[in-house]
């Protein structure tokens, strides 16, 4: 598994300086990881995994955070779930 993090190109992004970023995996986008700026400081960051996983395997695929270490911490913890199970995608 070659998760990365990588900074958006979208307008939003360029234009206003919001921290907006993709996580990918081999090459296949399967998250997202933004700074929500208009949250309260407690839940700043979300994440979500953006590909399908089955709601049948309890995992979560999306939730806040304080800062973007802790919502990457997160989304890890969660895709691995993820990739452990053979029916998640």
């Amino acid at each position: 598994m070659a998760l990365t993090l990588h900074r958006t190109l979208s307008a939003a992004s360029r234009n206003q300086d919001w921290l907006d970023y993709v996580m990918v995996d081999d090459g296949r986008y399967v998250g997202r990881l933004y700074e929500d700026r208009y949250s309260r400081p407690a839940s700043r960051w979300f994440w979500a995994i953006t590909i399908y996983v089955n709601p049948k395997l309890g995992i979560s695929t999306s939730g806040r955070a304080p800062n973007l270490q802790q919502a990457k911490a997160q989304f890890l913890t969660s895709w691995q779930k993820c990739c452990a199970e053979p029916a998640s995608s």
